[in-house]
């Protein structure tokens, strides 16, 4: 008898706005991978589609107290200023002090880093970026750096921004 269904753990998930759908991705083991592909009918073809049902293993687990909010298609660093009259600024326009702010508040990018509110997701920002505090990012070339990278990555993840091309 051939497996329905394999085990496998979520990783991340990103939107894909060209085609209005968001991909979510699960990883299983190198060595359970054939398994996997068994139940999954093989690798996919151009414009071949399965559709499958995803269950939680774990369904008594308690959810995050934070669930990120619907995948937004524009960026969220941009949505800031909601109110009548108000101009935004470009997202690079603003100092990278700024912007971690704003992404350490952020639902989506503390779910996206693990972190369970505002405080852990700045100081998973502090720790990357190997400072004291989010103001040295505006100083310190080495931890600007690293900020643009992990902002990158947030972003390209997300569905916010395509990869870049090389």
């Amino acid at each position: 008898m051939t497996a329905a269904a394999f085990r496998a753990s979520y990783h991340t998930m990103r939107h894909v706005p060209s085609r209005g759908v968001v991909q979510i991705v699960l990883e299983v083991p190198s060595e359970q991978a054939t398994a996997a592909l068994v139940v999954l009918g093989g690798a996919p073809g151009m414009g071949d589609a399965r559709w499958f049902a995803v269950a939680a293993l774990e369904p008594d687990r308690p959810l995050p107290a934070a669930l990120p909010p619907a995948i937004r298609a524009d960026d969220p660093a941009q949505a800031g200023n909601d109110k009548p009259g108000a101009t935004r600024q470009s997202w690079r326009s603003l100092s990278r002090c700024k912007q971690a702010a704003i992404r350490c508040a952020d639902p989506e990018f503390q779910a996206w880093i693990m972190a369970s509110n505002q405080d852990e997701a700045a100081k998973h920002v502090r720790e990357n970026c190997f400072v004291a505090s989010r103001r040295e990012l505006d100083t310190d070339e080495n931890a600007a750096a690293q900020w643009d990278l992990l902002d990158e990555r947030f972003r390209i993840q997300t569905g916010h921004m395509t990869e870049p091309r090389g």
